[in-house]
Parts: structure tokens; C-alpha cells; sequence
């Protein structure tokens, strides 16, 4: 079995490292935490990470391939191999240029999930009938979005976006 290693993230030397499993964590002070990430608009795990009073999101996968995946070409894009953007697995991340990027989704099939809808997306946590009774129970003012996003195992800010529907508009 694959050891878990840490390595300390660029320009946040002390304060935080990234292991080879596609953990962060927080290292400061003495105190090892990990984060917890979610998903920024685009279906991708970003973790939020402070420096100097000065928070900034990162992509996790960016953040694990600059720590273990050699990059002699300097291509700019990490690319998931199995175009499943929350797997952030070190063995399913790759180097591409943007050119590389785009044939790969076209070559597997992987293009539609930019512009997938509800259930069909590969990333979605959701079916629709969960999102219909979330809209409902929260219109009938029987849970909060944090006890929703507990009911349903996902974070209160995709709850947010259901309720006012910038997220499954079309149901």
C-alpha cells in the first residue's frame, strides 16, 4: 500500500502542505488540520488558504501536480484523465496544454459535462427529486440551508444556489 506523503505548498511554506492523496492541510502553530474543500461554479475543489490576512482560493488539483507531478515542458493546465473533476487523485492528473486539453474531452466523450444539466453531470451529488424536496422543504419553512446540507451530505452554499435557482434551473 502507497504511504500518504506531505509536501509544503508553494509560497505557503509552514502554514500548509498537500499530500500525494489530495489532502491539505493546515500545519500552522503546531496544529495539523485538514481542510475541508468545495466546489467553486465550474464543478472543481478548491480549498480556501489565509497568508498575511490575505485569503485566496486554489484549485486542489493545480495544488497537488505543482508538488508531485514533474512539469519539464512548462504546459499551463492539469488535465483529469478521467474527467472526473473532484477526483483529485495524483495517478488522474496530468500535465496538458490548452489544445491537448480540448482534444482529450472531445476524444472521450468528456466535452458534454461542460454544459450537463442535473443528474447527467458527472459531478453531481444530486438527483432531481432530492433537489424538488430541498426547494420544497425549505419554501415550507421547515429546515435551515445548513440542516438541508446536512440532510443531503453536500455544502449550504449548493443549497443557497438550488433555493434561488442558479443552480438546476431547469427543474
Amino acid at each position: 500500500m502507497e504511504k500518504e506523503i506531505f509536501k509544503d505548498i508553494e509560497g505557503y511554506e509552514g502554514i500548509y502542505q498537500v499530500s500525494n492523496f489530495g489532502k491539505i492541510r493546515k500545519i500552522k502553530l503546531g496544529k495539523e488540520r485538514i481542510l475541508r474543500p468545495c466546489k467553486d461554479s465550474r464543478g472543481y475543489s478548491v480549498v480556501s488558504l489565509f497568508k498575511n490576512k490575505t485569503r485566496k482560493m486554489h484549485k486542489m488539483h493545480r495544488l497537488i501536480a505543482i508538488a508531485f507531478i514533474p512539469n519539464p515542458a512548462n504546459k499551463p493546465q492539469i488535465n483529469h484523465k478521467d474527467g472526473n473533476k473532484l477526483n483529485n487523485n495524483l495517478d488522474n492528473l496530468e500535465w496538458n496544454t490548452a489544445l491537448e486539453n480540448v482534444r482529450h474531452s472531445f476524444e472521450t466523450g468528456l466535452n458534454n459535462h461542460y454544459h450537463c444539466q442535473g443528474e447527467k453531470c458527472v459531478t453531481s451529488k444530486l438527483k432531481e427529486h432530492q433537489v424538488m424536496q430541498i426547494r420544497s422543504l425549505y419554501n415550507l419553512k421547515q429546515h435551515t440551508q445548513r440542516e438541508l446540507a446536512k440532510l443531503y451530505d453536500c455544502n449550504h452554499c449548493t443549497i443557497w444556489d438550488i433555493i434561488h435557482r442558479k443552480k438546476w434551473k431547469h427543474i
